[in-house]
């Protein structure tokens, strides 16, 4: 297993909780975005892991050109390192499969998003009474890839993604969206939610080095298919950031476990990003929905 004395991720690096004397779900989940443009190069390694729920994995997708390359592998109870996946919470990870190889590393960018406390996104946790600890943080990624025979040396962005908590999406979740993008001068991390009961929440921030300014809403326009193409944000010092998007690929995002029941079914889209003041950036939409019929 990798090991790593870097600290600058703060409780991204927050490492498993083994200690969970409870019957309801825990779940500590991280989950890491990248992309390399000139590479034409994206992925996300997602580990989920539980003392006491099934749906236990590493999953790690890389897309690159019209390729794929995919490691799942089941995680034993409390750990987040499979047998092809190397990963401690630390400041990079890596992977030895056959079709897949390499070691990754992440710098922190930007400000972090905090989503604790009454900024926690409503309807992933449990219940209401022990809400989930969530951060996010833009990052700066660089390493080598060996993809289906062929390497790549990666220098591109990322956005890591760490929750721990009693969790389960598909009980209080009608339908969500979120973005993780990253810009030359900033980066975007939001969240809407609608919820069983027709409530909706909407969390995020605009992250700069210093400061994390919070959003208030945004809308959504989406193509035929229903995936995403455009927004406006609002800002809570009033300012609006309106973004297009041109997919460039995307895959289905396990979030649980197999039920016969209401199942969350989660997709990420990567997308080129047009800011309608010229400026351009890169970043991965997330859409969930709770598929009802069973």
């Amino acid at each position: 297993m990798l090991t790593t004395e870097n600290n600058s991720w703060g409780p991204l690096s927050e490492g498993v909780h083994r200690d969970v004397v409870d019957e309801r779900p825990w779940r500590d989940n991280a989950y890491l975005c990248f992309w390399d443009i000139e590479n034409d190069l994206y992925g996300a390694l997602h580990v989920s892991t539980s003392p006491n729920a099934g749906g236990r994995r590493a999953r790690l997708t890389v897309h690159v050109g019209n390729e794929i390359a995919e490691v799942v592998e089941d995680l034993e109870p409390g750990t987040v390192s499979s047998e092809s996946i190397s990963f401690d919470f630390g400041d990079r990870f890596s992977v030895d499969a056959e079709n897949l190889s390499g070691e990754l590393i992440w710098e922190p960018h930007f400000a972090l998003a905090n989503y604790t406390d009454d900024r926690t996104p409503a309807g992933f946790e449990f219940d209401s009474s022990a809400p989930l600890q969530h951060y996010q943080r833009a990052a700066q990624v660089s390493g080598s890839l060996t993809i289906n025979g062929v390497d790549y040396s990666v220098r591109g962005e990322g956005v890591r993604d760490r929750t721990w908590g009693f969790r389960d999406e598909s009980i209080n979740l009608r339908e969500t969206i979120g973005f993780f993008w990253v810009f030359p001068d900033y980066a975007i991390s939001a969240f809407r939610i609608l919820l069983n009961n027709g409530t909706e929440a909407v969390q995020g921030y605009v992250l700069r080095q210093e400061s994390a300014e919070p959003i208030t809403g945004f809308s959504i326009t989406r193509d035929a298919m229903g995936l995403f193409v455009g927004t406006t944000l609002k800002t809570s010092n009033g300012d609006e950031i309106s973004v297009r998007a041109e997919r460039r690929g995307g895959h289905f995002s396990p979030m649980g476990f197999e039920r016969t029941g209401p199942t969350h079914s989660a997709y990420d889209e990567f997308s080129v990003l047009d800011r309608k003041d010229g400026v351009r950036g890169f970043g991965m939409i997330e859409q969930g929905v709770v598929r009802q019929m069973h």
